[in-house]
């Protein structure tokens, strides 16, 4: 349940009946909002940071978008789900490898902040930009870019036949 959508119509009115439910004076009807907002938010815990052991396993694969070559590293929890994402490119310096190392880090974050893999496949899964083309990977193809390629092969490599069914993901066998 979304406590902030369930008060969302009163969103003018909340600063002053807070001010008057301090002073115990509210009367416009949100009191009993307020009393399951303090209750529901008293309940939630704040997502906490899973770290990677400093010795931990990963897997690296070679791949190849229409001419542009790299590397991707997914380093792995001591449960084997990714925690971890480099992403190193042929060419040094240009703006596709510096696009990439950040967007890497951002899905490092958010995979040690708990967003599961088959979210962040559902997500870049599709994503369309240049340079898209042919992989040479017979498991993939195709590629619509290089998130495209690399969260379709995230998601080949770490989610299960029925989540990749549900992502639209088929299987293609070599």
């Amino acid at each position: 349940m979304n406590v902030f959508k369930t008060i969302s119509p009163y969103t003018d009115h909340l600063e002053e009946c807070v001010r008057q439910k301090i002073g115990g004076l509210c009367s416009c009807g949100l009191s009993n909002s307020l009393a399951i907002l303090e209750k529901s938010l008293a309940k939630v815990t704040p997502p906490e940071r899973r770290h990677l052991p400093q010795e931990r396993r990963s897997i690296t694969h070679k791949f190849r978008v229409e001419g542009h070559k790299g590397y991707v590293t997914v380093g792995l929890f001591d449960d084997g789900t990714p925690g971890e994402l480099f992403i190193k490119m042929s060419k040094q310096g240009s703006t596709m490898s510096g696009m990439s190392d950040s967007f890497a880090t951002m899905t490092s974050l958010a995979l040690q902040w708990g967003v599961p893999v088959k979210q962040l496949c559902q997500k870049f899964v599709g994503v369309a930009f240049v340079p898209q083309g042919h992989t040479g990977n017979p498991e993939i193809p195709e590629a619509k870019s290089l998130t495209d390629y690399i969260f379709r092969w995230l998601a080949l490599k770490f989610l299960t036949e029925e989540e990749l069914t549900e992502i639209g993901i088929k299987a293609v066998t070599p």
